[in-house]
């Protein structure tokens, strides 16, 4: 006889663990990436382009204040690299910590028994 509680509780699981390893091998990628190409080396316009387009871009005058746009864009390049880094270090670290909760519970389900 097949228990389906025990059944959808267990996939249940495993599918959270799945996400969750998802999400962290993501991070991981992505902050192997920084260390790699995006480190303090460089300057923030030689890691990433940075544009912003005007919605009205027709209208009188748009090349002017897009002109503006794009300048104060780039100012903030520094500022969102290491938004991303800090986003991809926190996805990161709550994978790390959830990892370790799951093998806990491992342990803790190992050591019961059946």
């Amino acid at each position: 006889m097949i228990d389906k509680i025990a059944t959808r509780e267990s996939l249940t699981r495993f599918e959270a663990r799945q996400r969750n390893a998802d999400a962290f091998a993501t991070a991981a990628k992505a902050l192997l990436w920084f260390a790699e190409y995006g480190n303090d080396d460089k300057k923030p316009e030689d890691v990433v382009t940075v544009s912003a387009k005007i919605v009205a871009s027709s209208t009188p005058n748009a090349e002017i204040a897009q002109r503006y746009i794009e300048q104060a864009v780039k100012g903030f390049a520094d500022q969102i690299i290491e938004a991303a880094i800090s986003s991809a270090k926190a996805t990161y670290e709550v994978g790390r910590q959830q990892e370790q909760v799951y093998r806990l519970g491992e342990r803790a389900e190992r050591s019961v028994g059946p």
